[in-house]
């Protein structure tokens, strides 16, 4: 199932006709011991008992639906250890949640965001866009995994907190916040907190606004 997926991903869809899924079910299946003549039968089993993958139209199959598919194919990645894969496709939204996903199975996102920001540096292809895609999805990754280097998260909200303050665009900030409240940055909320207190009725209503935006539970 993980190769299937990362195969039919790979591919930018989602669907493959009975021919293309029993050819390569042939493939796979004898690296677990299943003989390659009963492709046709293991594709029956998951359709008609495991119900991962339906035909939508006769002779045509895919995931029962897209986060499945997005599911198994990073899990394959991750088996892989195929940091590559997800690099060459870093700025396409199809494979945005796998990239989060396995910044979520791993539990630390430390090496896959030290990975793309030496892409970023090393790398024109990867440079820093007017949508900060890079810094968006460093921050996603925090918030997907459990554990990031403690110096790389604090530099990774720093620049999304700068990015909300001063980005000309209001998506932009919008987005900063929103990834921000994902994040839930201990430091950044006890700061806007005490700022609530302040004799500034300014420095309030930015604090107020930031807090909001974030979801915070400890400022109610």
């Amino acid at each position: 199932m993980r190769k299937l997926a990362l195969d039919i991903h790979s591919s930018g869809g989602r669907s493959l006709t009975k021919e293309q899924i029993l050819e390569k079910f042939s493939r796979y299946l004898p690296e677990v011991n299943i003989e390659d003549e009963r492709a046709e039968d293991v594709l029956d089993e998951i359709v008609q008992r495991n119900v991962l993958i339906k035909e939508v139209s006769i002779g045509v199959y895919e995931f029962l639906h897209l986060s499945f598919q997005e599911y198994f194919a990073a899990l394959e990645l991750r088996e892989r250890k195929d940091y590559e894969v997800l690099l060459e496709h870093l700025y396409d939204p199809w494979w945005e949640e796998v990239i989060l996903l396995i910044a979520g199975f791993d539990r630390d996102s430390t090496e896959l965001i030290r990975r793309i920001q030496k892409e970023e540096k090393t790398n024109k292809r990867f440079r820093e866009d007017i949508f900060y895609s890079n810094l968006m999805l460093m921050g996603k990754c925090i918030a997907d995994a459990d554990y990031t280097d403690a110096r790389l998260r604090e530099e990774i909200v720093e620049r999304l907190w700068f990015l909300y303050q001063t980005a000309e665009f209001s998506s932009l900030r919008e987005n900063a916040i929103g990834i921000l409240g994902l994040v839930k940055p201990k430091k950044l909320i006890s700061s806007l907190i005490e700022e609530l207190s302040s004799g500034d009725s300014f420095v309030r209503l930015k604090a107020v606004h930031a807090l909001g935006m974030m979801g915070s539970e400890r400022a109610l």
